[in-house]
This record gives C-alpha cells, sequence and structure tokens, in this order.
C-alpha cells in the first residue's frame, strides 16, 4: 500500500538491521535532553535493537520511501481488535 509518498508494507526478518538503525538514530536524538551523555553512550545501543520474533509476526509494519532501501518508519499494529470484541 502506498500513502503520501510512502509505501506500507509487512516487515521481514531480513529488514532487522534496518530497523536497528532506525531505532539507533531515532533514540539517540529522542532521549537526548532527558540523560546524561553517560547513559546514553550504554543505554542507546542496548534500546536500539529490533526484536526478530516482533519482525516475523506478521503484525510489524514499515513505511518506506520510493527507493525502499530503509524504513523511515516502523511500528506494530496492536491486537486492538481482539481486545474490543473481548471487552463488547
Amino acid at each position: 500500500m502506498t500513502v503520501a509518498g510512502l509505501h506500507l508494507r509487512l516487515a521481514r526478518p531480513g529488514d532487522l538491521s534496518a530497523v536497528d538503525a532506525l531505532f539507533a538514530h531515532s533514540y539517540a536524538r529522542l532521549i537526548r535532553a532527558d540523560y546524561p551523555p553517560s547513559v546514553l553512550v550504554t543505554a542507546v545501543p542496548r534500546l536500539a535493537r529490533a526484536q526478530p520474533a516482533l519482525l516475523a509476526s506478521g503484525r510489524y509494519w514499515l513505511a518506506e520511501t520510493e527507493g525502499g532501501s530503509s524504513p523511515p518508519a516502523a511500528g506494530a499494529r496492536a491486537a486492538r481488535q481482539k481486545a474490543r470484541s473481548a471487552i463488547s
């Protein structure tokens, strides 16, 4: 599916290194103001790891630019449908 110039697709196990790179880039910038550099040096490498099982789960999506060389965004689809059905 393509939306606003981004191609959405399910992640695959082979996307692991690209998602790791995205997380490393994002986490380093998003939490920079909240932690001292000494914490970031040790925390970011641990936080910035994609979970292989999640990438293979069929519930994790990537949004790629037209070239598809690396994902500019990634995220899991929650099982909200099941939760809503259980509540109703």
